[in-house]
């Protein structure tokens, strides 16, 4: 962990932090493919830059939450709160993903999803 608490450019797999109450961490530049975030409290949480490959966010609350440029091939979005969330640059965020979460107008949208 970096001294500021974070996982910042550590490398996560498979990770489980099902409910877990995460709110404000840092997790720039982590890999975190195939961690399970079910459920888990990520408001404001910073994953810009991060690998989210397979990573899965069912029910999460992501509020706020920052995944500017984050890799999301295969991120299962299912049930999470995305309200006021920058998705920002997101690589390989498709509409299908974005369909199965919550969003508001405060959502920031990648151009290509």
């Amino acid at each position: 962990m970096s001294r500021t608490g974070g996982f910042a450019e550590s490398e996560q797999r498979r990770l489980d932090l099902h409910g877990a109450f995460i709110r404000r961490t840092n997790l720039r530049n982590t890999s975190l493919v195939r961690a399970s975030f079910v459920h888990a409290d990520c408001t404001g949480a910073d994953f810009s830059s991060a690998d989210l490959t397979d990573a899965n966010f069912e029910g999460a609350n992501l509020t706020d939450a920052i995944l500017r440029n984050a890799i999301m091939t295969r991120t299962n979005l299912k049930g999470a709160k995305l309200d006021g969330a920058d998705l920002t640059g997101a690589i390989n965020l498709t509409a299908q993903q974005l369909a199965t979460a919550s969003t508001s107008e405060a959502t920031k949208l990648p151009d290509s999803a």
